[in-house]
């Protein structure tokens, strides 16, 4: 359509893909902000690419691609004007010069593409392409500025005041929001439409669905939730459904929220059944009396299943029997149940996921952030909208393992904090420890606020082990009445402040490569180890901020070292240091994980 396309070659054998789209909008946005159809969308964007190519040749094909998205989107939007009597098919205005409110059309590289290589369904992402190696800065960016240079190239799905940059969130919400807005649009619908939401405590199930709904027809959809888990029979059930019905009469379209529907009651699964007679038929039953409900939409919110999977049984926990929680499930008619369900979204929340691999958490949290902040502690915003967070708040509460509950957990912990009249989220405002233990784990949360202070205080004991392991790589190499094979208590001031130097870049070595460091939790802190790519690029990094240090205090290069001269043959482009030289830099990085966590500190990759 008009989102996007993809240019894939094959140039002798080598094929690569370009997936080009506006990422203003996710697949299926320009649609949903224009609804309607149009004809022609396919002719306006060929000849686009095709008047570029010829005009510049073969080599932009990239630009005629990009023109052609941008012409066949003005196309859709002008349709045949605005007067309905008048159909006037648009003409040269459709293929003019660039416009104001025309998108920015970005492309990008689909990784380990050929013809008998395709990506793996589901796993390679616009945002994990172009953040890789730079999570928290792009985090911390997102907090302070509202934004980041690169998310104007990753598509982010916004739903009311729901903003989310995970693929899968942005799918199965998108998919939610079309269901629901051809169910909004029937005047008479046959039965309620039903979703569910999974995701733990705390993870904004309500919130989500809530504002997905408000974002489609804030003047039309109530709310209503009703907690499964506290009703005692099905006389509850019925009242709620009543409530539902009353609603309906109002003129209303009612958001039934039936949080943790998947809730036990004496031991079994018994809500699922209650539920199949008002979702396939539109009815409840009273007494001897059936009672229609009318046009509304249910959501089902799992309180004891955390992905959809996990309510179908698909993954059962190591503790419990498969095959008896699928017994069950049946019993409780649970596939009964899922057959009338006509969507459904995990959301993920603040914390890691727990099921798959999730590095991207820590963006989820930034967004979740900077909306709570606006929200709580408006005041700490400049005129330019710019946050003032100090920077080890920010990094504690991006970097925090865990939130006891979910986002509830981040809002309590931004109003215990003394913000009333502060402009800047500073240390000082937070609550107490045994206030924060509430919400977090207090002491690790306390080292990262204060990690660079903790960083600071241990140079002196990292300069002494990077000194140790140079001994010690060295020990048969350098001669014994060499100034810099002495022990620390006897080294030289010069050469215990070179490194001292090595110890103050680690942090910009680590960020390099993609990895960064926190306080040790307490935890067991497994063996990490670089790349032989990695390793070379921060040996690189070490040896040019030597050869800084060392001109900087006044050394030259000359073939043949002489130190009392400040003379040093190594003072050279890392292209043309010897190869035992190079062996050197890189046997004193590649420690850099045992340097660190003998301060105190894990090193761990934002990848």
């Amino acid at each position: 359509g008009i989102d996007g396309a993809i240019h894939y070659s094959n140039n002798n054998g080598k094929t690569k893909a370009t997936l080009y789209y506006n990422p203003q909008v996710v697949e299926g946005g320009c649609e949903a902000l224009h609804p309607g159809s149009m004809q022609g969308l396919t002719c306006a964007f060929v000849a686009a690419l095709t008047a570029k190519v010829a005009a510049r040749g073969i080599k932009s094909i990239d630009s005629g691609v990009k023109k052609g998205i941008v012409c066949a989107g003005r196309l859709y939007k002008q349709g045949f004007g605005k007067v309905p009597k008048k159909p006037d098919y648009p003409g040269k205005e459709i293929f003019s010069g660039r416009a104001k409110d025309d998108p920015d059309i970005a492309g990008i590289l689909i990784p380990g593409l050929s013809a008998n290589n395709l990506p793996q369904k589901g796993r390679w992402t616009i945002l994990h392409h172009l953040t890789r190696k730079k999570l928290e800065e792009v985090a911390y960016h997102a907090v302070v500025y509202g934004t980041h240079p690169v998310f104007k190239r990753v598509p982010i799905g916004r739903f009311g005041k729901l903003e989310t940059v995970d693929r899968a969130e942005i799918e199965s919400y998108n998919s939610i929001k079309n269901l629901m807005m051809e169910y909004i649009d029937n005047d008479k619908p046959e039965k309620p439409l039903s979703i569910a939401v999974f995701g733990p405590p705390g993870s904004g199930k309500s919130f989500g669905v809530t504002e997905l709904a408000k974002s489609i027809a804030p003047d039309k959809v109530k709310r209503l939730e009703f907690n499964v888990s506290q009703f005692d029979s099905l006389k509850d059930l019925v009242d709620a459904f009543h409530k539902v019905r009353d609603t309906v009469l109002e003129g209303k379209i009612p958001l039934v929220f039936f949080d943790e529907f998947d809730s036990m009651l004496d031991g079994n699964l018994v809500w699922l059944k209650s539920f199949l007679a008002p979702m396939q038929d539109g009815k409840f039953k009273d007494g001897e009396s059936m009672h229609p409900i009318g046009k509304a939409i249910f959501a089902f919110a799992g309180g004891t299943s955390y992905t959809f999977k996990e309510f179908c049984r698909e993954e059962v926990p190591d503790e419990k029997d498969p095959e008896a929680e699928r017994t069950r499930f049946r019993d409780a008619k649970g596939p009964d149940f899922l057959s009338r369900l006509r969507g459904y979204v995990n959301i993920l929340g603040p914390n890691p996921s727990k099921t798959r691999s999730d590095g991207f958490y820590i963006i989820r949290r930034a967004m979740l952030l900077r909306y709570m902040l606006k929200d709580k502690a408006p005041q700490i915003f400049d005129v330019n909208k710019k946050a003032r967070v100090d920077p080890g708040v920010l990094r504690a509460m991006l970097m925090v393992p865990d939130y006891k509950h979910g986002t509830r957990s981040m809002v309590a912990l931004i109003e215990m904090s003394m913000l009333k009249h502060r402009r800047t989220f500073e240390p000082a405002t937070l609550p107490p420890e045994n206030q924060l233990e509430m919400h977090v784990d207090s002491d690790i949360f306390s080292k990262l606020v204060l990690r660079d202070v903790l960083f600071g205080d241990s140079l002196e004991k990292l300069a002494r082990v990077i000194h140790e392991k140079y001994l010690e790589h060295q020990k048969h190499k350098l001669k014994s009445d060499d100034p810099a094979n002495r022990p620390w208590d006897k080294l030289d001031e010069s050469y215990k402040k070179s490194n001292r130097q090595f110890a103050y870049h680690i942090p910009e070595k680590l960020q390099r490569i993609g990895y960064s460091f926190n306080p040790i939790n307490g935890h067991a802190v497994e063996d990490l180890s670089f790349s032989g790519s990695e390793i070379e690029t921060i040996a690189q990094m070490e040896h040019e901020r030597w050869c800084a240090e060392k001109i900087a205090d006044g050394w030259k290069y000359g073939k043949k070292t002489n130190k009392p001269k400040k003379i040093h043959c190594c003072l050279v482009h890392w292209e043309k240091l010897p190869g035992l030289d190079k062996k050197i830099n890189r046997n004193m990085v590649k420690p850099i994980p045992y340097y660190l966590s003998t301060a105190g500190f894990v090193v761990y990759s934002l990848k």
